[in-house]
């Protein structure tokens, strides 16, 4: 395992998120970064092999999603894509009343993540091991939000989640900043707001649909 690095200020940056961080809670981010660094990185699930650049680059990004929520976040949200869990797991520790879906079409990430879910002792999490297109036949239209960094390109992308959604529903995406596929999104989707993450270089945006028939649609 690493070395221990200085622990993170989760009360201060989620102030500065527009969420309240408990103690408990910042001591579960931090055994979730260690946990993730330990075994994700082996398993290829990461990029990352420190607890601090795990919290880094991977779970502090996701604050940034309450300052494009109304209060409290809605539910249930889904992180597709999910591999080592991170963004997932960290608002099912921030939001423990919050119902969320972690799915991947890998078994890998679904076994990981589904121990690692019982490890942390998350009942509000459920973990499928599908694809998305799967996922719309037996889930389609039931989440409030649909969350994913590098699913893939902007329009195949939006092409799956559009019917996971709920009618009132949105997506959150993590991008590049300077990605101008995501700030002026495909035919059928509208961008509502675009938000910094505390990763230079890494925003995430809140998409809607504007009209179901052309933003359901992967392309052919």
């Amino acid at each position: 395992m690493d070395q221990p690095t200085a622990p993170v200020n989760w009360a201060d940056l989620g102030r500065c998120g527009g969420v309240t961080v408990t103690p408990e809670q910042a001591a579960r981010l931090g055994e979730l970064a260690s946990w993730l660094a330990e075994r994700a990185f082996p398993l290829g699930l990461t990029n990352y092999r420190s607890a601090a650049d795990l919290s880094l680059h991977a779970l502090l990004p996701t604050l940034a999603l309450f300052r494009l929520a109304t209060s409290p976040l809605p539910g249930p949200i889904l992180d597709l894509g999910a591999g080592s869990g991170a963004l997932g797991l960290t608002l099912a520790i921030l939001c423990p009343d919050l119902r969320v879906v972690l799915a991947d079409r890998r078994q890998r990430s679904a076994i990981f993540v589904n121990l690692t879910r019982a490890r942390l002792y998350l009942e509000n999490v459920e973990v499928r091991q599908v694809s998305a297109e799967n996922l719309a036949k037996t889930a389609g239209g039931s989440f409030a939000v649909v969350g994913f960094r590098a699913l893939a390109q902007a329009e195949a992308a939006l092409g799956l989640v559009g019917p996971l959604l709920r009618p009132d529903g949105w997506v959150a995406v993590w991008h590049q900043s300077e990605d101008q596929a995501y700030r002026d999104p495909p035919v059928g989707w509208a961008r509502r707001a675009t938000v910094a993450t505390v990763l230079p270089g890494l925003a995430v945006s809140r998409l809607e649909i504007v009209s179901r028939e052309t933003s359901t649609v992967s392309p052919g």
